[in-house]
């Protein structure tokens, strides 16, 4: 380390966050920062949208500065990997008091070198588990290490992601949640219209393998044979599954009535579930899942997988749906279950509004706000904690 900054009396402090691209559900939390710290804050992203993602969102908070520094990407499957050149220079001219950075790619790691080098408290956020770096090599492993090592305060999106940073021998004191939510306001004034439940079931994400779609059909036709009656399913969302899912769904006609709206931005979002009587995500891995703080917000029980990151979070066995692995009879009986009692649909319908109910952009604010505090005052002094 070089020098350690301290922050000019006369400004206000400076915050930069380096993150891939403006996202929806974090948006609203970086733009409450200013308010929480009294600091000039300052989104460095990566790009403007991934090719993957079907998000249409305003990065022009006002009370945030925004850069989108030159970058080159590479597409690897579906994942999608930033180079940039030019961060050391723009984190030069911001001069920010703390960094944050949301992932370990090449921009990230010479964010995370710049704050090294010149003293400036560094927090990694991320959303990630300990679940689901569990396939990681040695060496992203070993990166980590080193990364944490050298940083103040540690920020995750869950309980899973403080499992995480204890595995590295994080103390528990230094991290802070900031979980991943969905606009609780817009969710909660639908669930007041007097809208009939018309869907039995809804399914929202992206069309993918990892998303299990065609799982989620075959349930849905189970559940049909089972109960001996047509059953509605709606998919929200696009993606390379699409076609296939329309073909199974004129197939299965007689069984099932297969919507595909497509793409639904934030705004029709809300209704869409409101219609819904129970979501199915079967996913296949996600470090979180944000479409179920979207249906949870609206009353709906959830069918899920143990690989969501809101497992026993805000989906809880028994409690507000099920959280079970992809056994197709038992999904299918769950479903019919949930379908048939009108009891338990209440039940768990109310348990996932309760459960969901703190999962707001403001308390999310506050937990990357706490962390900055503790990295900006602890900066100086801070130990290596593993």
């Amino acid at each position: 380390m070089l020098h350690q900054r301290t922050p000019t009396p006369s400004r206000r402090p400076r915050i930069a966050i380096v993150t891939n691209m403006p996202s929806p559900y974090r948006i609203p939390v970086f733009a409450a920062l200013p308010a929480l710290t009294g600091a000039e804050v300052h989104c460095i992203y990566l790009t403007r949208r991934e090719p993957n993602r079907d998000w249409r969102v305003d990065d022009a908070a006002d009370t945030v500065r925004v850069h989108y520094p030159p970058s080159r990407e590479l597409t690897v499957r579906d994942k999608y990997i930033h180079f940039n050149t030019g961060l050391p220079t723009l984190l030069t001219k911001i001069a920010p008091d703390a960094i944050v950075t949301t992932a370990f790619g090449q921009p990230y790691l010479s964010a995370f070198l710049h704050a090294w080098r010149h003293g400036i408290p560094h927090v990694p956020m991320t959303d990630g588990t300990y679940e689901s770096e569990l396939h990681l090599t040695r060496m992203h492993h070993l990166l980590r290490r080193i990364v944490f090592r050298r940083s103040h305060a540690f920020v995750g999106a869950s309980v899973g992601s403080r499992r995480l940073f204890a595995s590295y021998g994080i103390a528990q004191e230094r991290c802070f949640q900031s979980h991943l939510c969905a606009d609780m306001a817009r969710f909660e004034a639908a669930d007041l219209l007097p809208i009939e439940r018309t869907v039995d079931f809804v399914v929202s994400g992206r069309m993918h393998p990892d998303k299990s779609p065609e799982f989620a059909l075959d349930v849905a036709l189970g559940v049909a044979r089972q109960l001996g009656r047509r059953v509605t399913i709606e998919f929200l969302g696009s993606g390379p599954l699409r076609d296939q899912l329309q073909a199974r769904a004129t197939a299965a006609a007689d069984l099932l009535d297969v919507r595909l709206p497509g793409f639904l931005d934030q705004t029709a979002l809300p209704l869409a579930y409101r219609r819904g009587r129970v979501l199915l995500f079967p996913t296949r891995g996600d470090v979180w899942g944000v479409v179920v703080n979207e249906a949870c917000a609206v009353g709906l029980p959830v069918l899920q997988t143990p690989m969501a990151g809101t497992s026993g979070e805000i989906v809880r066995d028994h409690e507000n749906g099920r959280i079970l692995p992809l056994d197709l009879p038992a999904w299918i009986d769950a479903a019919s279950a949930l379908l048939t009692d009108a009891a338990l649909w209440q039940r768990m319908s109310a348990r996932s509004r309760e459960l969901v109910a703190g999962y707001t952009y403001a308390n999310a604010a506050h937990g990357l706000a706490q962390a900055l505090a503790f990295a900006m005052h602890h900066g100086a002094a801070a130990s290596d904690p593993a």
